[in-house]
């Protein structure tokens, strides 16, 4: 798994250092406190309404998104799960279900903490996408 945990690695940085508008120095910093899981076809990675302890960035394979057993999107290589408990202290939104195999960068609580607050433009467009994730989830 180590080989694999460098080619995700090395296939999101561009994806996640734009998209958080973080340096390459800042990316390794961040990516090397994160450990890398793998969840089989049709296993729940959140259940609504349960508590999180843990943010994940998808490195390989689909998800989807269920609000009140209804599909209200999909999630791939690159994007951030879990972020709206850990950012409003509550309970998952959504429940996740992986549509494919999947592998995720996790990221515990206690770590993401850290490094939100490390890093302040993290912390501002994580918050920032937990927002939009929640105005999109009440539009639906």
């Amino acid at each position: 798994m180590a080989s694999k945990y460098f080619e995700y690695k090395d296939a999101l940085k561009g994806k996640i250092a734009s998209h958080f508008n973080l340096t390459d120095e800042e990316f390794e910093s961040i990516f090397e406190k994160a450990s890398l899981i793998s969840m089989p076809k049709g296993k729940t990675l959140f259940k609504e309404g349960k508590p999180s302890a843990s943010v994940y960035f998808v490195a390989n394979g689909n998800a989807r998104i269920l609000k009140q057993g209804e599909e209200i999107n999909r999630v791939s290589i690159g994007d951030v799960l879990g972020e709206m408990s850990l950012v409003g202290g509550g309970a998952s939104s959504a429940t996740v279900i992986a549509e494919t195999d999947m592998s995720l960068f996790r990221f515990s609580k206690d770590i993401f903490d850290v490094l939100l607050n490390r890093f302040p433009h993290l912390n501002n467009s994580i918050v920032l996408e937990a927002i939009g994730r929640k105005l999109q989830q009440n539009d639906l």
